[in-house]
């Protein structure tokens, strides 16, 4: 099972322990079925309150704080630093929130380095 939440939680005002908790409760379900489990980091976005920018980085580090070797860890590679936390204009799609096909690539590859080990061929 691979999650992949960018997370609105943090816009809607769901709080990250909150979150974890909810990804903790799926981790428990596959474990007990033997299904290996893995989520990516939130994404980055460029919203325009500061905060909510601050809580999808309190968010990525506290599923990588959490979740290890589990983590699919794609927030760093999206986030611009240089930029108030906001996404890589060379990964926006336009709108500040979605990714662009190249955003999407850097998602791909960074699973599939992580999860190629693991898979038979």
């Amino acid at each position: 099972v691979i999650i992949n939440l960018p997370s609105r939680n943090v816009v809607v005002g769901i709080p990250i322990p909150t979150t974890i908790a909810h990804y903790n409760e799926i981790k428990a379900e596959t474990d007990a079925a033997g299904i290996p489990f893995f989520l990516t980091t939130t994404q980055p976005k460029s919203y325009e309150d500061l905060s909510l920018r601050l809580l999808l980085q309190d968010e990525a580090i506290a599923v990588r704080t959490e979740f290890g070797a589990n983590v699919i860890d794609i927030y760093d590679d999206l986030v611009d630093v240089n930029n108030d936390l906001g996404l890589k204009a060379e990964y926006d799609s336009g709108d500040g929130s979605h990714l662009n096909d190249e955003g999407h690539e850097v998602i791909f590859t960074t699973a599939r380095d992580l999860l190629a080990p693991s898979v038979p061929p």
